[in-house]
């Protein structure tokens, strides 16, 4: 059987995203299904626990808090970095990743998750 967009969760992304940093790739062939899936199954730890059921992953996580999709600060900074790193432009992406680290807990998150998130702002030019 062949991998789907139905078999990614949170942390495979951000690794996927890593990988493709590291060797400098962004084929829009695998990019976009990752950027897809962050802007419609990407949750925080502290965001409502309900997720509207827009594709097969939503439904599947419907009101469970714990589901494969809550990002945690290392999967935000990971994707961050890979998007500033790749020089990716894709707004919503961006917004949803950092609307997530903007609503982590200070013990939600360590030290080098922060450095990692930072530093992808300031690649990318942002604030």
């Amino acid at each position: 059987r062949r991998l789907g967009i139905e078999d990614l969760n949170a942390r495979c992304t951000a690794q996927l995203l890593a990988a493709m940093s590291r060797a400098g790739r962004s084929e829009p062939a695998v990019l976009s299904p990752l950027l897809h899936a962050i802007k419609t199954e990407a949750i925080g730890p502290n965001d409502p626990p309900v997720l509207a059921p827009q594709t097969v992953i939503g439904a599947r996580i419907g009101a469970a808090r714990g589901g494969d999709w809550v990002m945690e600060g290392r999967d935000v900074g990971v994707c961050l970095g890979a998007m500033a790193t790749l020089e990716v432009k894709d707004d919503a992406a961006w917004s949803k990743l950092s609307g997530i680290a903007q609503r982590l807990k200070p013990d939600q998150v360590e030290c080098s998750d922060i450095a990692c998130i930072l530093n992808a702002f300031a690649r990318a030019g942002t604030t």
